[in-house]
């Protein structure tokens, strides 16, 4: 569909779509590429940053983006209820599709949230064996109680990678953001070919914080 010829029908829905996909929040992005059933997870951040504060901010994104997006899901889904008549009629119908895809966007998300809510959760429960098998006990009653099964939860795997801090330098990115040559090295190290487009959409959303105008779904 990119390679489709200039103002068809089909390059008309491929500039809708990258529109469309130009206004989702990273961290929706991000969550929504975490399989709902995990089979292996891998956590590899920079070796200047502490493995406990990688885990801390990603308890911290799984508590802030739950509720969000639970709540962002039941609203579009309310939304795209009543336009859901258009279907019936020869007015183009759209706006239906549009917050039907919303809606399905946000329950993607919140099933990342989940997996790494249930994967940090199984690590906790392991970690607190080797502290107090009392308190472990009562964390894996709690998971039993929730209908999950310890033993079948996956363990994230945190690597820290000195050779990803040599590229980001994390101490001097609160001064100094990250050159785009530095985010397609890390792109190439990791065979993420689209990460230019999320960092992209990351420092959009970082300038519209500063200087709001609206409020994105």
């Amino acid at each position: 569909m990119e390679l489709a010829k200039e103002r068809s029908i089909k390059s008309y829905m491929y500039r809708l779509a990258q529109a469309v996909l130009a206004r989702e929040e990273p961290e929706e992005t991000f969550l929504k590429s975490i399989p709902q059933d995990l089979v292996y997870l891998q956590i590899i951040h920079p070796s200047s940053i502490p493995e406990r504060e990688v885990r801390r901010r990603l308890r911290l994104l799984t508590k802030q983006r739950r509720r969000k997006h639970s709540m962002r899901m039941i609203l579009w889904a309310a939304t795209a209820a009543p336009l859901t008549l258009l279907l019936l009629t020869p007015i183009p119908a759209l706006p239906a599709y549009y917050c039907l895809y919303r809606a399905f966007s946000h329950r993607q998300a919140l099933a990342g949230c989940r997996s790494l809510t249930d994967a940090f959760s199984h690590n906790d429960a392991q970690q607190l064996q080797s502290v107090s098998p009392e308190s472990a006990v009562t964390a894996k009653a709690q998971i039993v109680y929730e209908k999950k099964k310890l033993e079948d939860m996956v363990q994230p795997t945190m690597v820290s990678s000195a050779e990803l801090d040599a590229i980001v330098k994390p101490q001097v990115r609160l001064n100094n953001p990250i050159e785009d040559a530095e985010v397609m090295k890390v792109g190439s190290l990791y065979r993420i070919n689209n990460l230019l487009e999320h960092v992209a959409k990351a420092r959009k959303q970082a300038a519209g914080a500063m200087f709001p105008r609206h409020v994105n779904g």
